[in-house]
């Protein structure tokens, strides 16, 4: 029996020092690595993405409120501007309708006029013209004084330009044009309307601009049409006010009406064609500038008519793969205005430095990536490290080596899957040292080798059966001893396979080696088989018990799995907090902040923020004294006897200082924070937040000057108005002595001038005189009383102040009066040298029912004035009927 106990020690010893083929698998570290990066690139993306579809939300925000803005002040000043002219009118039909001012009386609103085109400097014409045809126009030009525009019976239906002197009063003819008042549109317009108006927009040859009138109808209490005043505007001075506006960078608007047609734009371009002899308006649509020409192109494509666009519009659009922000406003009035403002801004105006930050994160996002991919390997092989350990001595144990033992390690599962590797290194290497023990001992002490060890043919009878004391309760034991088959003693299944690795072994000469799962004991127990060739005919099957070790594989398993578990739960939770921290850092509009209590603000985080406040980074700030050298020097110490007070209080603290930035520039700050107390109520440091006010201090000092300035203007309108009083009593003071004074003085000269005429009545009755003197004493007699009714329209002015004046209506010969006034200028026009011709229709009645001294006298005016300012030529008096 001895011989046959060291034969099977010998096998034992070479089984255990063969290597088995291992199964390729993944490794744990290339697993931990590639799952952690993942996650890092996924977490580090999205955080970057979120960050850029938040800089776009906030430019779009900022861009939507500047068209706003924008959009206010235009129309603001569009009201301004275009409200001037309606103003003028209203007060201008007050006067009339109160009698200050006559609407036939052509000289007294040519000087009125005048006045008020000094006064309103956005005004470039302002006239009227009456219900009888004639037209009084005063005009400021450029390089000259300005000029006056009649059209009078006087002017033979022809609109007469002259040249003014500083006071307003016509100097010379520069030109005469025909002209019907009928056929002008902004007359015809008023007179349609029966209400104030603005005309159509119109180009202006002779300034080459765009202007357009707004028109006034002026009726008398019976409702009859007295005349209309217009007033002439240049757009001009809209396109100006566009051009001064600060749009983001590149930024402009334009004005469109509702037909498309441009008003003005910032731009500087020029909304009209000019040729030689004409000008032609231009369309949005086809504008010189591509932004604007687009932009009325895409908002035609969009509402297929401008009238359509009846209220504010905010719009994103593209203009050649680039995008602009629109805010398109209508500006509407009761008086027929229909425009329509539209503000385009480049979304690149407010991209750049989101843009620039982009470019940023994604350096940082691949240092992180770089870093995270370097931590998790060193973890990864921090982790694996125990378990490559195991695996080499599990190597070493397979090829024979058991003496190896296992060094604890960090982990606790990994000391526990140790130690049942020591433990089963020490009880293999106890249980190999008691079979060559055995070797030289009895077959009982052999039959306690844990192992079944079976010596068979290649038919699978038995030979000999060693160690079988552990039979019973697992396989029939009748049926395991020498003679019986392994089909007798195995189910079918264990059998077959048996069977198959015997004639493998028999067949390649090599070690078999399988494992199969069998009942023992009520439970499942996992046993190797371990088949090798003993002769030619004969093989070695040793049934080795395996249950220890798929345990501690299974609990090796179970805890790399539980540890991929908190590995990935711990990277959640990690990857979490982090993204939590930078949206909430990179989202404050100011700086957090933790320090020392010191005098220095000795900083130990800042985030962010910090550029934005004080030109640095959070670098040079932490661990030095550099944010207290930035608090303004007069600051300082206020500052931190406040922060100390509320510490001592253990309070929170909130405080408004100046800091000066790296820059040089004096920024407003405002502060918020609190001490942090150990358990010993020691203070620790300091944590806060600050953020820059400098708007809001700069907003509320403005206020407080506008308030003040408007405190000033309210003082002086006040004086202005006690002045004004004053002139007013004054004024009623001198007119009563004018009239005091005219009165007496037309007493005056009535009584000599009443001799003369009696005198020359009795010469003329003189039959000693000759014809030509008797002519001539009859002229003396009609300029006496000429002059004398001209004493008594004095006495009628103050009547007419007085609002006493009445008509003297009486039957008069016409053709004498005219016959009168031809001999009385034919001397002056004779030594100007000119001609004097008087024109009466041939149906002109001789004899007609008026106040013949004021026709006498206004005909005496009319005449004057042309004489007076005709040096060649002559003047012509034509009268005629004109059925009303």
């Amino acid at each position: 029996m001895t011989p046959r106990r060291r034969n099977f020690g010998s096998i034992f010893y070479k089984m255990n020092c063969k290597k088995t083929t291992p199964i390729p698998k993944l490794s744990i570290r290339t697993t931990l690595v590639v799952s952690f990066v993942i996650q890092i690139v996924a977490a580090v993306g999205l955080t970057g993405w979120l960050s850029f579809r938040n800089g776009q939300k906030t430019v779009n925000s900022l861009a939507l409120q500047l068209c706003t803005e924008i959009g206010n002040r235009i129309d603001q000043q569009l009201q301004t501007f275009l409200s001037i002219p309606h103003l003028i009118h209203q007060n201008n039909q007050a006067a009339i309708a109160r009698g200050h001012i006559n609407v036939r009386d052509l000289t007294e609103l040519r000087r009125y006029f005048w006045q008020q085109l000094h006064i309103f400097k956005s005004v470039t014409d302002i006239g009227i013209g009456n219900a009888q045809g004639e037209i009084v126009a005063v005009s400021s030009v450029e390089n000259v004084t300005g000029v006056v525009r009649v059209l009078n019976a006087t002017t033979d239906g022809k609109m007469e330009t002259y040249a003014v002197d500083q006071s307003g009063e016509p100097t010379t003819l520069i030109k005469v044009t025909p002209f019907n008042i009928d056929q002008r549109p902004w007359y015809q317009d008023a007179v349609k309307a029966g209400k104030p108006v603005w005309s159509g927009i119109f180009p202006r040859l002779t300034q080459s601009v765009l202007a357009m009138s707004a028109v006034h109808p002026v009726y008398s209490k019976q409702g009859d049409l007295k005349g209309v005043l217009y007033i002439l505007m240049h757009l001009s001075e809209i396109g100006d006010f566009l051009q001064s506006l600060k749009i983001g960078k590149t930024g402009q608007s334009f004005i469109i009406e509702s037909n498309g047609l441009l008003v003005a734009t910032s731009t500087g371009e020029i909304p009209f064609l000019q040729t030689d002899t004409s000008i032609e308006r231009i369309k949005a649509t086809d504008s010189s500038n591509s932004i604007t020409r687009a932009t009325s192109q895409y908002l035609l494509g969009k509402f297929s008519d401008f009238l359509e666009i009846t209220s504010s519009q905010q719009i994103r659009f593209e203009i050649e793969n680039k995008n602009y922000f629109l805010q398109v406003l209508p500006f509407r009035d009761d008086k027929g205005l229909n425009w329509l403002v539209a503000i385009v801004v480049p979304e690149a105006d407010f991209m750049e430095q989101i843009y620039a930050n982009n470019r940023q994160t994604v350096l940082l996002c691949f240092l992180a990536i770089g870093l995270a991919t370097i931590a998790c390997s060193l973890t990864a092989d921090w982790i694996t490290a125990p378990l490559r350990i195991i695996s080499q001595a599990s190597d070493g144990l397979a090829q024979g080596n058991l003496k190896q033992q296992i060094e604890p390690s960090f982990f606790i599962e990994t000391n526990i899957l140790a130690e049942s590797f020591n433990k089963m290194a020490r009880q293999l290497e106890e249980s190999f040292d008691a079979l060559r023990q055995s070797e030289m001992t009895n077959r009982a002490i052999i039959n306690t080798i844990p192992d079944l060890m079976i010596r068979a043919r290649s038919d699978g009878s038995y030979i000999d059966i060693m160690g079988s004391s552990g039979l019973p309760g697992v396989y029939d034991i009748k049926a395991f001893k020498e003679g019986k088959t392994v089909k007798e003693s195995l189910p079918f299944d264990l059998a077959e396979r048996r069977m198959h690795y015997i004639q493998e072994a028999l067949g390649t000469g090599k070690l078999q080696v399988y494992e199969h799962q069998i009942i023992f004991n009520g439970q499942i127990r996992y046993e190797e088989v371990r088949i090798m060739v003993l002769g030619k005919d004969e093989v070695l099957v040793m049934v080795h018990d395996i249950s220890p070790r798929k345990q501690a594989e299974k609990a090796l398993e179970k805890a790399n799995q539980e540890l991929e578990k908190e590995v990935a739960r711990r990277t959640v939770s990690l990857i979490e907090s982090q993204r939590t921290l930078t949206t909430l850092m990179s989202n404050l509009p100011g700086m957090a902040y933790r320090c020392l209590n010191d005098s220095n603000w000795t900083m130990i985080f800042v985030s962010q923020g910090c550029y934005n406040l004080t030109g640095y980074l959070p670098k040079d700030l932490i661990k030095s004294s550099l944010y207290a050298q930035l608090i303004h020097p007069e600051e300082r110490d206020r500052l931190w006897q406040q922060v100390q007070q509320a510490i001592a209080e253990k309070r929170p603290f909130r405080a408004t200082y100046r800091l000066i930035s790296q820059q040089g520039t004096e920024k407003w700050m405002w502060e918020q924070g609190r001490g942090i107390f150990n358990q010993k109520g020691e203070v620790q440091f300091i944590e806060g937040f600050i953020t820059d006010i400098t708007d809001w201090v700069k907003a509320k000092k403005d206020l407080e000057k506008s308030n003040l300035e408007l405190r000033e203007i309210l003082e002086q309108l006040k004086v202005t108005q006690v002045k004004l009083q004053i002139a007013k009593e004054n004024a009623e003071t001198a007119n009563k002595a004018k009239s005091e004074f005219l009165a007496n003085m037309s007493h005056e000269l009535r009584t000599p001038l009443n001799s003369v005429i009696g005198f020359t009545q009795i010469l003329c009755q003189d039959t000693s005189f000759q014809a030509e003197q008797k002519e001539r004493l009859r002229i003396i007699n009609r300029s006496g009383e000429h002059l004398l009714s001209l004493i008594n329209n004095i006495l009628e002015m103050s009547k007419i102040e007085a609002g006493q004046t009445t008509l003297s209506e009486t039957n008069f010969d016409l053709h004498s009066v005219l016959q009168d006034l031809q001999d009385m200028f034919c001397l002056k026009v004779q030594k100007k040298g000119i001609q004097f011709v008087l024109d009466p229709d041939s149906d002109l009645p001789q004899y007609i029912s008026a106040d013949e001294g004021k026709l006498r006298q206004v005909l005496i005016n009319l005449i004057g004035n042309g004489v007076k300012f005709t040096d060649k030529g002559g003047v012509i008096l034509r009268a005629k009927v004109e059925k009303v």
